[in-house]
């Protein structure tokens, strides 16, 4: 039952961190578009953009707790009773230890200022900013980033955090945007204003894109010892699949960035729901991906299996 659900864990706090950062970019990209003139519309979304903060932060304290006791289980025998002494030496020491209490504690703080700042946005936004920034970090040191094969040893933290933060700047803002803002722009007056944002939004996933592709290729470049790497090992072939999702969502962003946001803008009624459409099985595939990024994060590299 654990093998299952450490990764299913994995990849619900993965989730969740893209999906904190999407959080912060979505509201800077409502805040600059037309969304406040539109009535009960921005009402809506301002009241997602408020609440989801707090809702991300209570469910990862939940998977960082849920996963310190899988973590447990997976270091201590069947049927023996975990003690003190495990608990410290499995919880706090190390990288994977410092990563989980630092990871378990930000939570916890986030979930208690995003109830505090609720009323005022600003702040609110900031505060998410800066604890996602040190979520991200402390996520950076709890897998292969941390492995002695990196030369200098902080550029695996480095380079897990930029994909990380490339994700949420692409994928995370997306589901975010799906979620809170482009259901609530329904009808001609919200179609400019949907248009505006998705404009706006393809910068961000672009920057995204960037990141996640050159910190994928220095990762790759570290993780294998030749090319035949991809297509003769399991860790290889989860990259293939992960590679070819984020294909997926790149072409169908670009469908929507260079297709349907003009069409938007030109006041076309259909392209709205073309791009729901688009978006929905953007995020669709989004999650697939995060699936495999799941697994593939406790799969044994080629360079070490070598």
């Amino acid at each position: 039952m654990a093998a299952i659900a450490y990764p299913v864990v994995r990849g619900l706090i993965l989730f969740t961190l893209l999906a904190l950062v999407g959080t912060v970019v979505a509201a800077r990209l409502v805040a600059r578009s037309g969304v406040g003139t539109l009535g009960s519309p921005a009402i809506v979304i301002d009241g997602w953009l408020r609440r989801l903060p707090g809702l991300l932060a209570w469910f990862l304290l939940t998977l960082s707790l849920l996963r310190g006791g899988l973590q447990l289980l997976a270091f201590s025998d069947p049927g023996m009773p975990i003690d003190n002494a495990l608990a410290v030496a499995v919880l706090t020491v190390g990288p994977w230890g410092t990563g989980w209490m630092v990871q378990t504690a930000a939570a916890f703080i986030l979930l208690a200022l995003s109830w505090l700042l609720r009323r005022d946005a600003t702040r609110l936004q900031w505060t998410v900013a800066l604890m996602t920034g040190i979520l991200i970090v402390a996520q950076s040191g709890m897998g292969h980033g941390v492995e002695d094969f990196w030369r200098p040893a902080l550029l695996g933290r480095a380079t897990h955090a930029a994909h990380l933060l490339g994700g949420g700047l692409w994928v995370g803002t997306l589901m975010v945007l799906a979620l809170a803002v482009i259901p609530s722009l329904q009808g001609a007056a919200a179609r400019p204003v949907l248009a505006d944002i998705i404009r706006r939004f393809s910068v961000h996933a672009r920057t995204g894109a960037l990141l996640v592709v050159a910190s994928g290729v220095v990762a790759t470049l570290t993780y294998t010892a030749s090319l035949n790497d991809l297509w003769s090992s399991t860790w290889g072939w989860l990259l293939l699949a992960k590679l070819a999702g984020f294909l997926g969502i790149a072409a169908l962003g670009w469908f929507n960035w260079r297709i349907l946001t003009p069409r938007l803008t030109a006041g076309d009624r259909p392209a709205a729901s073309q791009l729901r459409l688009a978006v929905a099985i953007e995020v669709a595939v989004a999650i697939a991906v995060l699936g495999f990024t799941a697994v593939l994060v406790a799969v044994e590299l080629p360079v070490t299996a070598g």
